[in-house]
């Protein structure tokens, strides 16, 4: 059978029915397929990070080596390794982002199309 038949057929009703027999059954109405969601992982790294910076002479030293990353220019690993250490203990960091106007979103595809045909106009032109 080629590929594309067998494709074809594979996402039939009837294929279905017959590789989940009875199994097949649609959700009902207002009922996730997943009620509990993802499971929570264990943020081993996280607690490991915590108990690191609860030491008062380990806060001393890595206080230390980012002044010394910084001054001295070190490697970018030095830098990816600190900015993880912060995410993990203060979380991501976020940019709020305000936005005001009256434009909807017909406004910004108009816009968009007639600044796309006014470089089709200057490249036809040059």
């Amino acid at each position: 059978m080629d590929p594309v038949s067998k494709a074809q057929t594979a996402n039939s009703q009837e294929s279905r029915i017959a590789r989940f027999g009875d199994k097949l059954k649609p959700f009902p109405k207002g009922v996730s397929g997943n009620p509990s969601g993802r499971p929570k992982r264990k943020k081993y790294a996280s607690k490991v990070y915590n108990e690191l910076f609860r030491d008062p002479e380990f806060r001393a030293a890595f206080k230390q080596s980012v002044r010394d990353v910084v001054t001295a220019g070190r490697g970018m690993a030095v830098v990816l390794m600190a900015r993880e250490i912060t995410e993990r203990l203060e979380g991501p960091v976020t940019q709020s982002l305000e936005i005001s106007g009256e434009l909807g979103i017909s406004d910004v595809i108009r816009k968009v199309r007639e600044r796309k045909e006014q470089l089709i106009e200057l490249r036809n032109a040059s």
